[in-house]
């Protein structure tokens, strides 16, 4: 990673490491991204929120666009 600085200053709560899907429930982040990638490395877990359509799935991650 080579340092760098956001230019909206929204971007500074998002974490550099997968966040927890908490993470996702108490931010805007549908207003920063289009795209959510869920790795399933270490569970299983699926996002269920209303909007997210799966683009590609492998057994590690499914990547999912924003409607």
């Amino acid at each position: 990673m080579q340092p760098a600085a956001a230019r909206d200053p929204r971007l500074d709560a998002t974490p550099w490491t997968p966040p927890h899907p908490d993470w996702l429930a108490s931010h805007d982040w549908r207003s920063l991204y289009d795209t959510l990638i869920a790795l399933h490395v270490d569970c299983d877990w699926r996002p269920q929120e209303s909007g997210l359509v799966p683009v590609a799935e492998t057994p590690q991650a499914t990547i999912y666009r924003l409607r």
